[in-house]
Parts: structure tokens; sequence; C-alpha cells
């Protein structure tokens, strides 16, 4: 048995961030407006550094941003519920979302150890 476990600062965030969406109450009943989100998000986070603040980054494979009035929202869209077929993947990303950036669909393949050129190929394929 260890006498000492330290946690991955990052993967707490994510697992918050997942919380998050999962129980949490936005104000809209589809997505959650950028400063609420993030409010809800710091206050589910364990005081593990100083003055901690999670990086937008890491919502990547669990949440989808759009812009409404100037303003970003946040959609819960985790790489989990996607089937892993990579075709049938990708159809389930753009029936969500018209138009992917490779960057951004990155983190959706991050399990099926894809790299940024396959994840190009199946953008350009299967773009509407």
């Amino acid at each position: 048995i260890p006498k000492q476990v330290q946690l991955i600062v990052e993967e707490v965030a994510k697992l918050a961030a997942h919380h998050v969406f999962l129980r949490g109450t936005p104000r809209s009943a589809a997505c959650w407006e950028d400063d609420e989100f993030m409010e809800a998000w710091s206050i589910r986070l364990p005081t593990m550094t100083d003055n901690y603040q999670p990086s937008l980054e890491l919502l990547g494979g669990i949440a989808i941003s759009e812009m409404v009035e100037d303003k970003r929202q946040w959609r819960y869209f985790p790489a989990s519920s996607l089937p892993l077929n990579p075709s049938l993947r990708i159809k389930s990303m753009l029936a969500m979302q018209n138009a992917w950036a490779v960057e951004e669909a990155k983190p959706y393949f991050e399990k099926l150890t894809m790299n940024e050129s396959e994840i190009a190929d199946l953008l350009k394929t299967h773009k509407k």
C-alpha cells in the first residue's frame, strides 16, 4: 500500500467538468454560458494548488463551444458517448456541429490513436 498518493490536477479538473454537465443545472436548458460554466466548474475543484484555474483546453473531448450573440456557450458532448468506428464517430460529430477544425476534433479521436492527417482526411471525406 503506497504511503502517499498524488492526484493529477488536469484529470481531476476533467472529472469535475463532467460532473458540472451531468449534475449541474444551467440557466439555459441546453447550454452553459461561459461565465456560469466556469463558476460551476471552479466550485467543484478541490483546492489542490494555489490559485489553480482550469484551462479551457481540458474541455476537448468533453464539450463543444459555440458563440451566441458574442457570448460563448458550452454544450456537453463527451467523446465516450460516440461510436468507436471512426466513420460513424465523425458522422455523429458532424450531426452535432457542421464544421470541425482538426485541432478541435483531435480529442475526440485520442483513444482511437489516429494522427492529425487521418483525422483531417476523415473530416474532408464526410464534409457536407
